[in-house]
């Protein structure tokens, strides 16, 4: 009992020093070092992967959520930050110890969050580099240079067109910025070949198996449910009265009323909006993650630079 105490001791020891040296000294992405330092461990001691896999992937969700709640860069989130890293030493240390006493098969749960993850990092890369026209990617993928281009340009349409409350002006149907608001069944095809894509991943990383079959039909009922929820929450997050029709896209015609979602998602896409030039983030929508995984995710608006040399824009004439 002694000696499982002092063990327990030296371990958060330990791991809170080598935390403080990797904060101040490696410009290493914490996300990733989390899963790595608890994937190695929990498969070392317990030579389970998919064990290891799902607290690894565990870790890094719960790590997401307390990121998006609160600013954890903040100072006075500071001790809070030890905290919470003591407790996840000692949960660390109580697994490792205890990994032989799991039984569970975790390979569905494995399956389910990487590609929830996947979903997230598409999300944000498409917005960020296809909706937002990176001129690398349109030379990446120059065979699609027409699709990706009118992508590009709708979405450029869209938020020269929003103002600083996030209003819209109405616009009849086909206007220049009506199209930066939805997805079309063209558009969406596209989803399904990358969602096919990704579910054949996730299966392999975690072990899940799944026929071809259902492979098909997971892609094509996970793209269709993503496509509907980006066509009806981003047209109320801008307060269009104009409803889309389900020959656009994905929708139902005003059937279901998602103000819920809506509601919830929409301070992040808010703050997509108002911050400008290099510094905008928060390109994830509907599955929140990426952002923060790769530091797009602002908690606040800081123009100050951009309106230096953009002083005539309304987001810059806001006191």
């Amino acid at each position: 009992m002694k000696s499982s105490i002092i063990e327990f001791i030296t371990f958060v020891i330990t791991f809170v020093i080598l935390r403080d040296l990797v904060i101040k000294y490696l410009p290493v992405n914490m996300y990733v070092l989390l899963f790595i330092i608890t994937f190695g461990l929990i498969q070392y001691f317990s030579k389970n992967y998919n064990i290891a896999l799902f607290f690894s992937l565990i870790t890094v969700i719960i790590c997401t959520i307390y990121r998006y709640i609160y600013d954890a860069t903040a100072t006075i989130n500071k001790t809070n930050n030890l905290v919470l890293f003591l407790l996840y030493s000692s949960i660390l240390f109580y697994i490792i110890k205890n990994t032989k006493n799991i039984k569970y098969d975790l390979r569905l749960s494995n399956f389910i969050i990487i590609v929830y993850m996947f979903y997230s990092m598409t999300e944000l890369f498409i917005h960020k580099y296809v909706m937002h026209c990176s001129n690398d990617f349109n030379l990446w993928f120059s065979f699609l240079s027409d699709k990706l281009n009118n992508l590009c340009k709708s979405h450029k349409e869209h938020h020269l067109h929003t103002e600083p409350d996030m209003n819209m002006e109405d616009s009849e149907k086909g206007g220049s910025y009506y199209r930066g608001l939805h997805f079309r069944w063209d558009e969406c095809f596209w989803l399904v070949l990358i969602s096919f894509l990704t579910i054949i991943i996730s299966s392999y990383i975690s072990n899940f198996n799944i026929n071809i079959i259902h492979k098909i039909l997971l892609s094509l009922l996970i793209s269709f449910i993503y496509c509907y929820l980006w066509n009806k929450v981003h047209k109320d997050m801008h307060k269009i009265k104009n409803d889309f029709s389900i020959l656009d896209g994905p929708y139902d015609n005003g059937i279901f009323d998602l103000t819920s979602i809506k509601n919830f998602l929409f301070g992040n896409h808010e703050l997509h909006h108002l911050q400008k030039g290099e510094k905008k983030g928060n390109y994830n929508v509907i599955l929140f993650g990426a952002d923060e995984w790769f530091n797009h995710n602002n908690n606040k608006v800081d123009n100050d630079e951009y309106c230096k040399q953009h002083k005539n824009e309304k987001i810059c004439q806001i006191k």
